[in-house]
């Protein structure tokens, strides 16, 4: 998703230090709103809030390349509609419990 972000503002070598990596986020043009935000809470969230996150991110991400590319992404949409799970896992049965 980072990548795909760069390669729309033209960045195909970022650099490796992650603090390098934050400054060049700031001077970004095209991006998903929130972008460092959003990216901050990827690491720092809980698992469910930042697999929520990390989703709503991918599905900005993929509109913004159909938007500003001519690049053909229908197979990785099929891909990715496909592998789709629950975020929540389902509730948990009361009930007397097995020894």
């Amino acid at each position: 998703m980072f990548g795909a972000v760069l390669a729309l503002n033209g960045i195909y070598l970022p650099h490796r230090i992650i603090k390098w990596q934050s400054h060049l986020v700031s001077e970004l043009d095209v991006m998903p709103g929130h972008f460092a935000e959003r990216l901050g809470l990827l690491a720092t969230s809980g698992n469910t809030q930042a697999l929520r996150e990390a989703e709503t991110l991918l599905a900005d991400t993929v509109q913004l390349v159909k938007a500003r590319t001519d690049a053909d992404i229908s197979s990785f949409c099929d891909e990715l509609s496909q592998r789709r799970r629950p975020v929540d896992p389902p509730p948990a049965k009361h009930g007397p419990a097995t020894p």
